[in-house]
């Protein structure tokens, strides 16, 4: 048997955290955009009845793998990532490039990464940006074990 083990490091948050914060609707309306072969989503906004939406059906399937996933697909520069740990948490980070492997949407600069974060966030909570950020992690340094 083999240990795999795996570097989680730049700027982010563990997305677990935010996961008490997911605000239904919102989610529902960002799920709604990127599966719309789902009318049972469309249902729910036409109806403003969120009541029988079950998020893990969602967050965990359907092309996502978890809360830091769909967090990807709400940042619309694509310069952001997610990873797990191996033990549960997930996160959502900037990892830090080297020049020659920068794209035409990379941050220049913590806080725009930390902007990014932020706007990503909102998308499927009610957190305010000072909420947010004091989850941000400037020095995010986790290994993933595997």
């Amino acid at each position: 048997m083999s240990t795999c083990f795996w570097m989680i490091e730049g700027i982010g948050l563990n997305a677990k955290d935010i996961e008490s914060r997911v605000s239904t609707e919102k989610v529902v309306r960002f799920f709604a955009k990127q599966l719309p072969d789902k009318p049972e989503l469309i249902d729910m906004i036409m109806s403003n009845d969120f009541s029988k939406f079950d998020i893990n059906d969602y967050m965990y399937g359907n092309g996502f793998e978890n809360i830091a996933d769909v967090l990807c697909h709400c940042d619309d520069t694509d310069s952001i990532t997610f990873g797990d740990d191996g033990n549960g948490n997930c996160y959502f980070y900037y990892p830090p490039s080297m020049p020659w492997h920068h794209t035409k949407t990379e941050p220049k600069s913590e806080e725009e990464v930390i902007s990014r974060i932020i706007s990503a966030v909102k998308k499927i909570t009610d957190m305010s940006p000072y909420e947010i950020r004091e989850l941000i992690c400037t020095d995010l340094y986790v290994v993933g074990i595997g």
